[in-house]
């Protein structure tokens, strides 16, 4: 999971300070820095949280027997007559699977609760994958899943299952909606097991959430190290930027670095490079300054 869902808030505060402050600082917000850098660290969390799962879930269906298929196709290599849209020259799904002589492919999503707009957009993708899946394996059988993870929401079902029923027979018979546990029916009707897929994978999360998940701490000076290793990641522009810019110097750094501890183990740090760069020779008279100043 971490390996998708950023996790260091001290390095990405830092790396957006020197990029772009203004994006967390500054009267055109509603929010101040600290309810900002937050909520922007928690926006990334939750943009990168759908691709973990699926990594999470695909390593537990390959450890009951199941082969990861690739996710990726490239329509030109194939001799479709599936309608494509124009310009469509990929499809890219969530999930497939194989066991013996049956495809599986899922479009996972964590909950149905998209307006008019979106939700047929979402089903206009999964039929065209179905229908074209259906032909580049056309020696199997392909069945199609439509999963929204969190059962508690179903705003379209009813729609969703009007259209599936609108399939062709063929297609009809291979398309399944479905809510949280019952993704278990698909995988175990096919291979004849009795696998809690769902409750393995919630499980996992549970434990994840209970470990990963924390209000980040906004006092940097407590973790020295973890700053000075962001630093050390920044190039020279973004670090004269992050070091130089009052407006991040004056209304930040009072927050993140309240007592100077991270900025004096810096100095001692830079002072003592024998050969230093272009980088450490520009910043160390403002890492300075900033020692003597707050």
């Amino acid at each position: 999971m971490n390996e998708y869902v950023p996790s260091d808030f001290i390095e990405s505060t830092i790396k957006k300070l020197a990029d772009t402050p203004e994006r967390l600082i500054g009267v055109l917000h509603a929010n101040t820095f600290e309810l900002g850098s937050i909520t922007s660290f928690g926006y990334s969390r939750n943009n990168s949280f759908g691709n973990a799962i699926e990594g999470v879930f695909k390593e537990i269906v390959r450890s009951n027997g199941w082969t990861a298929e690739p996710t990726k196709y490239v329509l030109s290599e194939y001799h479709l007559n599936t309608p494509l849209p124009p310009g469509k020259k990929s499809l890219a799904v969530d999930q497939v699977f194989s066991h013996g002589n049956t495809i599986v492919f899922i479009e996972q999503k964590i909950r149905d609760d998209h307006d008019t707009s979106k939700w047929r957009g979402q089903w206009d993708n999964f039929s065209l994958k179905l229908s074209a899946l259906t032909e580049i394996y056309s020696e199997k059988r392909v069945v199609g899943v439509m999963w929204m993870i969190d059962d508690n929401f179903r705003r379209n079902e009813i729609n969703y299952q009007k259209m599936i029923d609108g399939l062709d027979n063929d297609l009809r018979s291979n398309a399944i909606l479905c809510y949280g546990e019952s993704i278990d029916n698909v995988f175990n009707n096919i291979d004849g097991q009795k696998q809690a897929y769902f409750r393995k994978f919630f499980d996992f999360l549970v434990q994840w959430h209970n470990e990963n998940v924390k209000v980040p701490e906004m006092n940097f000076d407590k973790f020295p190290y973890d700053s000075i290793r962001a630093f050390e990641k920044l190039n020279e522009r973004q670090a004269l930027n992050f070091f130089g810019n009052p407006d991040i110097t004056e209304q930040v750094f009072p927050i993140i670095f309240p007592n100077r501890q991270t900025l004096k183990i810096y100095l001692m740090i830079l002072k003592k490079i024998e050969k230093p760069s272009q980088k450490e020779k520009r910043i160390t008279p403002l890492v300075q300054k900033l020692v003597e100043k707050y």
